[in-house]
């Protein structure tokens, strides 16, 4: 029996459907349950916590397999559940190498791109203090130098706008397209020249838009702490990965935009096959055929 979630009480009736049939049981986690770093207040109560800890700990000692979805939060479960350290593993997300790229026109100017949601502590203003550093010191417009976003904004329409003119970047440098059906957002990615990863303060998550962008031709510019598993996600390609301020942002945006002005173009940050997600599935498939077959487990 095999149950992702969240929603993570799943996993409780996944418990109990492996120990009524006898069979192995594999939890496999796309969220951190009680290790979650972030929790809505709309059911972050103690009783959702006290459950969580509680329901977590039975399945996690039923589980022949414990699946993270980064090597951060394996590292946190095994640290929480040290008896069962050898059962717990990493699986990532992954890139979906199979599907095509949209057949789009190369960006006519270095259009800096951002797919999903803004919310939370997802805020552009560094990127956006240091685009208009860069228009300035290079006497771009936005013509030659623009950030676009597709999805929803905390705020509403023209939100990003106004946070724009509190950072000091004039408006017009800013596009906003709202939320749009996934072709439109494949192609969306696919016309970029670079793609944008806002900072989240999740240490253990890596957003999965961050497989979508691996896939593109464009420059990937993450914002994230050195040790958060974003960073970790990409060590050793050709990914720019820096923290959320004005000054490192700028410098990566300056740098890539003079690459593209020189006529510079990317390939895209996973054409090595790294991120492909049936190198992920393999891993999984070849950790759960291991279980024992014989595997019983008492009756919840």
């Amino acid at each position: 029996v095999v149950v992702s979630g969240p929603p993570h009480f799943a996993h409780a009736a996944g418990r109990r459907a492996a120990a009524r049939l006898g069979v192995p049981f594999v939890m496999d986690l796309r969220d951190p349950w009680s290790l979650a770093e972030r929790v809505p207040d709309a059911y972050g109560s103690p009783l959702y916590l006290n459950a969580a800890a509680r329901d977590e700990r039975r399945a996690v000692g039923a589980a022949g397999l414990v699946v993270c979805n980064t090597e951060l939060a394996a590292e946190a479960m095994r640290a929480a559940y040290p008896a069962a350290a050898g059962r717990i593993v990493a699986v990532m997300n992954g890139t979906d190498d199979d599907e095509p790229l949209p057949d789009v026109p190369a960006p006519d100017a270095f259009v800096i791109r951002y797919a999903g949601a803004v919310y939370f502590d997802r805020s552009p203003a560094q990127l956006f203090r240091a685009v208009a550093r860069v228009a300035a010191e290079r006497g771009l417009t936005p013509a030659e130098l623009r950030v676009e976003f597709m999805g929803s904004v905390e705020g509403g329409a023209g939100a990003l706008a106004a946070l724009a003119g509190r950072a000091g970047l004039d408006p017009a440098f800013v596009r906003e397209l709202g939320p749009r059906p996934r072709a439109e957002a494949q192609a969306f990615l696919a016309g970029a020249a670079m793609l944008v990863s806002l900072p989240q303060d999740t240490r253990t998550a890596v957003p999965s838009k961050l497989f979508e962008y691996a896939r593109c031709p464009a420059w990937v510019l993450v914002l994230a702490e050195p040790d958060s598993a974003s960073a970790l996600l990409f060590r050793d390609s050709d990914a720019d990965v820096v923290r959320d301020d004005a000054d490192a942002i700028a410098g990566v945006v300056g740098r890539r935009y003079a690459e593209w002005a020189a006529g510079g173009r990317p390939a895209p940050v996973g054409s090595d096959g790294r991120f492909s997600r049936r190198a992920q599935a393999e891993r999984l498939f070849a950790r759960i055929e291991a279980l024992p077959a014989a595997a019983r487990q008492a009756p919840a």
